[in-house]
């Protein structure tokens, strides 16, 4: 048990080690706190809401972590800690942590903090939204073993055309559609009909995170080193 545990506590710590030591996490994170809270600017601040208008875009740079955690170096980490298990789990628990920090910090930098507490449960949705993302992305980062194609339909789904939007304007199923019901836990108002509740919205897009990751993790356990 305490080989283990050590096993666990060394994936985990290569895993934050190999963040830190990258120019692209820094880059991401500032995309991250710096792009919600200079969206929020340009909205004026007029409210506590105009903060939630970025959250979508704040969520590019968890998303683009994801990815890069999922697609980077990852024959070398079966190398180093060849339980497969415990490797996927450790970059899942680091990217979902400093999904959530930066979530945090990316909501104090765009909404007043005396607004927080009235936003109350809008908050905690905004940083569930952000960590299900980024977790989305590494998942599907993983399956297709690709960089650039999850970059991009994740970047120009959430920052140009959002096309799971447009898909709520044809069939009313896109409302299950992960990022469609996850911005219902934080989106007042959202342009489309027959939405979920923040409730059902937010069970909606965990199931799906869950459901990927585990995917991911079964498909990963499978391949082959040189594939991995």
């Amino acid at each position: 048990m305490v080989n283990r545990d050590n096993t666990v506590v060394n994936a985990v710590r290569a895993e934050v080690v190999k963040l830190v030591t990258v120019p692209s996490t820094y880059l991401a994170a500032g995309v991250s706190v710096l792009g919600t809270a200079g969206i929020a600017l340009l909205n004026s601040r007029v409210s506590p809401d105009a903060g939630f208008t970025a959250v979508p875009f704040g969520a590019i740079g968890v998303i683009v972590l994801g990815v890069l955690i999922a697609t980077g170096d990852t024959a070398t980490g079966v190398l180093c800690v060849p339980r497969r298990g415990v490797l996927l789990g450790a970059k899942v628990l680091v990217l979902a942590v400093l999904s959530a920090v930066l979530a945090g910090a990316a909501l104090l930098a765009a909404v007043p903090f005396d607004a927080l507490a009235e936003l109350g449960w809008r908050a905690v949705g905004a940083v569930v939204y952000w960590v299900c993302s980024a977790l989305i992305a590494f998942a599907v980062g993983s399956l297709s073993r690709s960089t650039v194609v999850p970059l991009v339909l994740f970047v120009v789904n959430s920052a140009l055309v959002s096309v799971t939007y447009l898909l709520t304007k044809v069939t009313p199923l896109a409302r299950f559609l992960p990022d469609v019901a996850g911005a219902q836990m934080f989106v007042r108002g959202y342009p489309a009909e027959h939405v979920l509740s923040p409730v059902a919205g937010g069970v909606t897009m965990v199931a799906w995170t869950a459901g990927l990751v585990v995917v991911a993790g079964l498909v990963f356990a499978r391949r082959d080193v040189g594939g991995a």
